[in-house]
């Protein structure tokens, strides 16, 4: 693998429209679990977590990013996406303030390495 091989994947990550009972892949909650999103807040959250944990997974990520902005990755991932596993029954607002809280926890260090997960 090479260094653009990260920034190529990350690009092409697609993030589909939402449509009512949208069935998204959740490996990151636990393997072969889906979440089924009834609501745009919701699939944007796991989106975005499933983005995150690509990112993690990455074997290019800790020649990439610093220590210390994977450990604060890691450790954002993990409680938000303990948080969605515990409350799939959520409501739509609350769906959204955790995605604003892990956004505005992660996305300023994506933009330190010219990324963005939309």
């Amino acid at each position: 693998m090479t260094n653009d091989d990260l920034d190529t994947a990350l690009r092409s990550m697609p993030t589909p429209e939402f449509t009512s009972g949208m069935v998204i892949d959740a490996d990151f909650i636990e393997p072969g679990e889906k979440i089924t999103a009834d609501s745009p807040e919701l699939a944007r959250l796991a989106l975005y977590l499933r983005q995150l944990h690509f990112l993690l997974k990455h074997p290019e990520s800790p020649k990439r990013i610093a220590e210390s902005d994977l450990k604060a990755f890691r450790d954002t991932f993990y409680a938000h996406g303990a948080w969605l596993d515990g409350n799939k029954d959520a409501t739509p607002d609350q769906y959204a303030a955790q995605l604003q809280s892990l956004r505005s926890l992660c996305d300023p260090i994506l933009t330190t390495y010219g990324w963005s997960l939309d």
